[in-house]
């Protein structure tokens, strides 16, 4: 997981996307952009298709009408208060 400082620099989820709960995992770990390649050769064109029925379900589950709403989302609730000095290099 990244903390993205105000969400500016894009993430990329890569490796072991082969289902739409491991394209949301990456999703709410920060990334907004995802890559697939070995499941899509070895499952083929279809899975885009299951990926975004199991997404749009994920999504739905968790209260949120857009993809970006979840983007982080877990990255958020680790990250650090950086305002209260509760950071690494704080005092």
């Amino acid at each position: 997981m990244c903390s993205n400082p105000q969400g500016k620099l894009p993430i990329v989820g890569v490796g072991g996307i082969d289902s739409g709960q491991a394209a949301y995992d990456r999703i709410r770990a920060g990334a907004s952009l995802l890559q697939l390649y070995t499941a899509l050769v070895y499952k083929g064109p279809g899975l885009v298709t299951e990926m975004q029925n199991e997404l749009r379900d994920l999504l739905a589950a968790d209260g949120y009408k857009d993809i970006s709403e979840a983007v982080g989302v877990d990255a958020k609730k680790l990250a650090p208060d950086v305002s209260s000095g509760d950071h690494a290099g704080g005092k």
